[in-house]
């Protein structure tokens, strides 16, 4: 949040995600049914003038991209994928592929950064080995949209722990984005 403020961007993020105090987690029987009860937020003791956020990395990665287009400093690809990559004596040239024709472009650049991710393409094909264990957790995630004014706590509430009274049902968490749909 101390970057998106330096960015400008600090208010547009907070304006996607939940209130501040919001990070807790409440322990439910059922989205709508008994609360058994609920953690308490951190408490902000002024070491940055951006307290912290909870906001979805969607919607996280939207604004950036927004923000990114408003400053008009370089080219943004959309359904490009990175192909291979040379050293040159001024830097790198870089093989993209357009996803939807097919075609392959090739760029000048000074720099080539691997930020695309565990399974990143640009670090296999620079035969950069990946350390560490290769897999942390399983998880399964869906995102879905609902109205959630019906659920209560849900305005304020980081995540909702569901603990059904059923034993053989499993638990899960819920994790809430905005306090209102998502």
């Amino acid at each position: 949040m101390e970057i998106f403020r330096q960015w400008g961007i600090e208010d547009r993020m907070r304006a996607r995600g939940l209130p501040d105090n919001s990070d807790m987690f409440a322990f439910v029987e059922s989205m709508a049914g008994h609360e058994y009860g609920r953690t308490t937020p951190e408490v902000n003791i002024g070491l940055s003038p951006a307290w912290k956020c909870i906001l979805s990395q969607d919607a996280v990665e939207e604004e950036l991209l927004k923000h990114a287009r408003e400053l008009g400093r370089g080219q943004i690809f959309d359904s490009t994928e990175f192909v291979d990559y040379a050293d040159t004596d001024n830097g790198v040239k870089v093989t993209v592929r357009d996803l939807k024709s097919g075609e392959t472009t090739a760029w000048d650049a000074s720099y080539l950064i691997a930020a695309d991710g565990a399974g990143s393409s640009v670090r296999r094909v620079a035969g950069l080995e990946m350390r560490g264990p290769s897999t942390l957790a399983v998880m399964a995630n869906e995102y879905w949209k609902a109205d959630l004014s019906g659920i209560r706590g849900a305005a304020n509430t980081a995540a909702f722990r569901v603990v059904p009274k059923d034993q053989s049902v499993p638990m899960a968490s819920v994790l809430n984005t905005n306090g209102r749909d998502r």
